[in-house]
């Protein structure tokens, strides 16, 4: 999203000197209700599909493909947004990527800071003051939004509708509207509809608020299909075990992973399906696949971490319960040493780099390996990844996912 760097050149090309000045305006607002912020169509029945996320004739679920419009609110001159899609993942796992903050930065900010409540009112969960920064041609700016966020549907071991309420409170009077809502609805157990209405306006054209009002909107989703959950922020407080990840889902083929479904021969996918992106520089690569394998066999393997020697490590040791430390040897130089600590939850497994050193400051992800029937076995691989050579995180990232893939179904 492109809007702040059209502030500053409409600023430059007019020489409005007003915008070189720091001006904070504040927009004080109601605490919103813990009601949806737009109607996504789900009716009384979400496994049919909402409006923004439908299944095909087969059944399946598109985890890619946005609707959206978009067009000028008269009254106060901003633009609107509005559209969602699917997203391949159960709902509270989606609602605790929401939660996390990193993830969900908008590309315009450069960076911010936060503050949490929990329970702000009776019947709202999460409050996030988050306040953004952005330094521009003309001087730094900031501005602040406030996140409010509840369930009216489900319990909150359980929801089945979340409510996620937004607005601009304060900050840069180049930016004096900026408010909307994100509704998740529970589809099935892996499949979850997210819905966003992006109201926006900044000291710009009309057309190019409303392009603005739908980068963000489509920035949103996009992340919540590839973020990471943050499940501390999502649980702590509200939660006995904060930082323990919910169980992965298990029940009828297909549940497990929305990839592993079989096709009208009755057979289950042969080739495993990997994608991959980055955000904020910090590269992701997921590999899915359906296994003819007994699920107690992966799972073995998957417990041996020195068995599974990632493919940028020379050699590797137990040092303490759940931790292992990695080396890789260079020529003419010392070797690069990490740790990682594995945390197993049953048919999850998580891994994280701890700490975060030089070479790896970000090194995170998780196994989900989950039968769907007796022999066959559906294996989910997330992987976050960045190395101090940013250019070349995603091609390592690769390299090293796909070789844990053939490390655990050989």
């Amino acid at each position: 999203m492109k809007t702040l760097e059209f502030i500053a050149i409409i600023c430059i090309l007019t020489f409005n000197l007003s915008c070189a000045i720091r001006k904070d305006l504040e927009t004080p607002s109601p605490i919103p209700a813990n009601k949806p912020g737009l109607d996504d169509g789900s009716g009384s029945d979400p496994t049919q599909g909402t409006k923004f996320c439908k299944p095909d004739s087969n059944g399946n679920f598109d985890g890619v493909t946005n609707e959206l419009q978009s067009g000028q609110n008269s009254s106060d001159g901003s633009a609107w947004a509005e559209g969602g899609g699917c997203v391949l993942k159960p709902i509270r796992e989606v609602w605790a990527t929401l939660n996390n903050l990193e993830v969900m930065r908008f590309q315009a900010a450069d960076s911010f800071t936060y503050q949490r409540t929990i329970n702000p009112e009776p019947n709202l969960t999460h409050l996030y003051v988050v306040t953004y920064y952005k330094d521009t041609a003309v001087g730094p700016i900031d501005w602040t939004i406030d996140w409010f966020h509840g369930f009216d549907k489900g319990t909150f071991e359980a929801p089945q509708r979340v409510n996620i309420n937004y607005q601009r409170v304060r900050g840069t009077s180049n930016i004096p509207i900026w408010h909307g809502g994100i509704v998740l609805s529970k589809v099935n157990k892996a499949v979850t509809s997210i819905a966003i209405r992006n109201d926006f306006k900044a000291r710009q054209s009309s057309a190019a608020n409303e392009g603005s009002a739908r980068s963000a909107l489509v920035e949103m989703i996009t992340h919540s299909r590839s973020g990471t959950p943050d499940w501390s922020r999502l649980n702590t407080g509200l939660k006995v075990n904060p930082d323990q990840p919910d169980p992965p889902i298990t029940g009828s083929p297909g549940s497990a992973s929305p990839f592993c479904v079989k096709d009208k021969e009755g057979h289950y996918p042969t080739q495993a399906q990997v994608t991959e992106g980055s955000e904020a520089g910090v590269s992701w690569v997921k590999a899915r696949a359906c296994l003819a394998l007994q699920t107690t066999t992966i799972y073995k393997a998957a417990q041996n971490p020195l068995g599974l020697l990632w493919k940028n490590a020379s050699r590797a040791k137990v040092s303490s319960i759940n931790r292992i430390s990695y080396e890789k040897d260079r020529p003419f130089a010392r070797a690069i040493k990490w740790d990682m600590s594995w945390e197993y939850h049953d048919s999850l497994i998580t891994f994280k780099i701890d700490p975060a050193t030089q070479e790896f400051p970000v090194w995170s992800g998780s196994l989900s390996i989950v039968e769907i029937e007796p022999g066959e076995t559906a294996l989910d691989i997330d992987n976050q990844f960045l190395t101090n050579v940013v250019s070349q995180s995603l091609e390592q990232n690769k390299t090293v996912t796909l070789g844990l893939l053939r490390d655990l179904t050989n």
